[in-house]
């Protein structure tokens, strides 16, 4: 079923497939080097594999184990968020789509008829994840797919102002062009 982002004029309606974590597979191999490594809480993760290595399987099964270390939010990026208002109105409605009442202050920001700027709504967007006390783990699916400079320098944005409760995992089947290593906060 279609989700929508609740976003007022931007509105847009996302599969939900898009959102939340993907359907587990018949068979999958374990991957506890992984797993391992995704528990050691490095807050900014990313996989990089060509497509069928299990990238997108392995997070899966991360995120479901028991018990949960992380609320997950899952958005799987597609060539539409290319543009920086659009993949910051897809992370809203991935978050809403977990918690209804989460990005609140995010979703009335894309509402206004004015201009809407993307770095302010991703601002507010971090600082409500950051004002609670809950763990999440933002999961960004097929980085690749949104690989414009202008999504790239939102996204720089949001990993160098990431509240200390708000781990991101990045999948890709390219090196993005992000500054991963500033604060030495990568891993992996």
């Amino acid at each position: 079923m279609p989700k929508s982002t609740g976003a007022g004029r931007n509105d847009t309606v996302l599969a939900s497939t898009r959102l939340g974590l993907p359907a587990p597979p018949a068979y999958h191999q374990p991957r506890p080097r992984l797993s391992r490594m995704l528990d050691a809480r490095r807050q900014i993760t990313l996989l990089v594999a060509p497509a069928g290595f299990g990238k997108t399987t392995a997070l899966r099964g991360w995120l479901s184990g028991e018990p949960p270390q992380r609320y997950p939010v899952w958005l799987a990026l597609e060539e539409d968020d290319l543009e920086p208002l659009a993949l910051v109105s897809h992370l809203v409605a991935a978050l809403r789509s977990n918690d209804a009442g989460r990005a609140e202050a995010a979703a009335l920001a894309l509402a206004q008829p004015a201009t809407v700027d993307p770095r302010a709504v991703m601002a507010r967007l971090l600082n409500d994840l950051g004002d609670t006390a809950d763990s999440w783990a933002l999961v960004l699916e097929d980085l690749h797919r949104a690989g414009s400079p202008a999504t790239s320098r939102l996204l720089s944005y949001a990993l160098d102002h990431l509240p200390a409760n708000v781990d991101v995992i990045m999948t890709s089947r390219t090196e993005p062009d992000l500054p991963l290593g500033a604060g030495g906060r990568t891993g992996g």
